[in-house]
């Protein structure tokens, strides 16, 4: 498949104001350490999805944290940690900001995690469990190709 110039230059122009090499990343967004990232405020998390692929910058090394806003009145957390840094109490801390940030809004906050050291995060937060989503790719001839299972939808009570 061509890549499409008009996304290219757009994803290069955000790539320069990330201030640190990144890569757009289709299953992952590529995750860089910019404290004079322009994609967002200073000590902002700045995340851009272009076409799909994103590229996310922090403005340090040890965890960041976000939400962004959903329909009707609902805050999806985002918690980025450092491997080095992950068990020791980092997200904890950046996500319970997050959280009391969209409560003082006004929001429901609604944690989505698939992976176990997420999901922990949330239960410290008084997020508990109440369902589950399933996202399958359906292939081009309509027939499903592997599905990505992503378990746990806690919510918070208010």
């Amino acid at each position: 498949m061509t890549p499409d110039p008009l996304v290219e230059r757009a994803r290069a122009l955000w790539q320069d104001l990330a201030g640190a090499p990144v890569e757009f990343g289709r299953s992952a967004a590529g995750v860089v350490v910019s404290p004079a990232a322009e994609l967002c405020p200073p000590s902002w998390c700045g995340i851009v999805v272009l076409d799909g692929a994103g590229i996310i910058t922090v403005p340090t090394d040890e965890a960041a944290a976000a939400y962004q806003a959903w329909p009707r009145r609902t805050a999806h957390p985002s918690v980025l940690t450092a491997p080095e840094h992950r068990g020791r109490g980092p997200a904890k801390t950046v996500a319970s900001a997050a959280v009391a940030h969209a409560l003082g809004a006004g929001l429901m906050p609604q944690w989505r995690g698939r992976r176990a050291s997420s999901r922990r995060v949330a239960r410290s937060l008084g997020f508990r469990e109440i369902g589950a989503q399933l996202s399958v790719r359906l292939g081009e001839d309509g027939g499903a190709a592997p599905a990505t299972i992503r378990p746990g939808l806690p919510s918070r009570d208010r």
